[in-house]
């Protein structure tokens, strides 16, 4: 009866020991899913602060390629009423209407020089407006990424926990 009870204490205290390195390498694994999860989480802060930025960017381009439309829509129609008198002048051509035929032609041709350099200034935000919409897309896919992969990591650190 001795001898049964030690051989049962025998085999209590090594399933202790037993659950005891069980409970060390489930802790061990506990921590080290605990630093992916800190370590995805610090490596989303900078992405989705990089997002906020490049939203911001591409709004303030957006609203600067707004009014260069309308610079532009502007001067269009100032250099075809500035054609429509310079027409009018050239039939009316005398003295006082030459001096005024130089004044349009000049004012024209500055105007067609404005036309030209909106019109560059156009082109080159539209580019980068889409350089950075391309951006914008391909940060929201890593930050759509990382988000799955912490999800992944936070279901794995609830299954460890239970």
């Amino acid at each position: 009866m001795w001898e049964e009870q030690f051989k049962s204490r025998s085999n209590l205290e090594e399933r202790v020991a037993q659950l005891d390195r069980e409970k060390a390498d489930l802790f061990e694994q506990c921590e080290s899913e605990r630093k992916k999860v800190k370590k995805l989480v610090e490596l989303k802060r900078p992405v989705e602060l990089r997002l906020d930025q490049e939203m911001r960017r591409n709004l303030e381009l957006e609203k600067d390629f707004k009014r260069m439309k309308r610079l532009l829509s502007r001067a269009t129609k100032k250099i075809r009423v500035y054609e429509e008198r310079e027409m009018e002048s050239q039939l009316n051509m005398k003295g006082e209407m030459k001096s005024r035929y130089s004044e349009m032609v000049s004012e024209v041709d500055r105007l067609r020089a404005k036309v030209a350099e909106l019109s560059q200034q156009l082109d080159v935000e539209s580019k980068k407006t889409m350089q950075l919409e391309a951006q914008n897309r391909d940060l929201r896919e890593e930050l759509s990424t990382l988000r799955g992969n912490c999800e992944k990591l936070e279901n794995s650190k609830c299954q460890l926990k239970e």
